[in-house]
Order: C-alpha cells, then structure tokens, then sequence
C-alpha cells in the first residue's frame, strides 16, 4: 500500500509519516495534501490522511478520506478498519459488522478481528439464549 510509483512522492510520503510519528500533524497534513494533489490516485496518503483527522476528532474529513482511499483500492483493509471505527462510534454497529467481516475476508490474521467481531455480533444479533 505504501508505494505510489513516484520516488518523490513516496519521499514526501516518508517525510509525512515521520512528521506524524513526532506529532506534528500540521507538517504530516500539509505534505499529505501536497501527496494527494500531487498523485490523487495513491490511496495510502488518504488513508494516512484520514489518521490525522482521527487523532483531532474531526470524523468528517476522516471518513471522507477513508472513503476516498477504499475507492481507490476496495481491498484496503486498514482503511476499512478505520471505517468500521467511524460506524461503531456513529452508532451504526451492524454497518461496522459487516466491514469488519469484510477486512477479516481480506487479512484473518489481524489478532483483534475475531475478538471484535464476536463482541459486535452480539450487538447485532443480541446474546444467544
């Protein structure tokens, strides 16, 4: 998910998520959007965009950008992850559920999945008698 077939915009990527992980999102956001200009078909810059906009609770310009990163690459189960977050947190478990079934098709072995889907299941479906 990480390369973009530009070497400049996979070294403005790298800059990014170093900016990211010494938490000056500022710098993180503005190259990400620069990323994003630049290649607008690289799914993983909105993806990591959509981060951002987690840690400063802004969940609209976060579901924006993991709905932008899933139509450009449907099988990105990190952003689907993300997604089903935004669900659950919206209230709409049986949407996480059925996201969360679908990132579990995709990679089974995320450690969390199976313990997660139980507990949403029963949310769904409610406790079996």
């Amino acid at each position: 998910f990480e390369r973009s077939g530009s070497a400049t915009v996979d070294l403005m990527f790298s800059r990014a998520k170093q900016a990211f992980l010494a938490k000056d999102t500022n710098l993180a956001l503005d190259l990400l959007d620069y990323i994003t200009a630049l290649q607008p078909g690289f799914a993983e810059a909105y993806h990591r965009r959509a981060l951002i906009h987690l840690t400063r609770q802004d969940e609209e310009a976060a579901l924006r950008d993991l709905r932008a990163a899933l139509g450009l690459e449907p099988r990105h189960y990190l952003a689907m992850t993300g997604l089903a977050i935004l669900l659950r947190n919206s209230g709409n478990t049986k949407g996480a559920y059925k996201v969360l079934v679908r990132v579990r098709e995709l990679n089974p072995l995320i450690p969390e999945i199976k313990e997660t889907l139980e507990k949403l299941r029963q949310d769904v479906e409610g406790q079996k008698i």
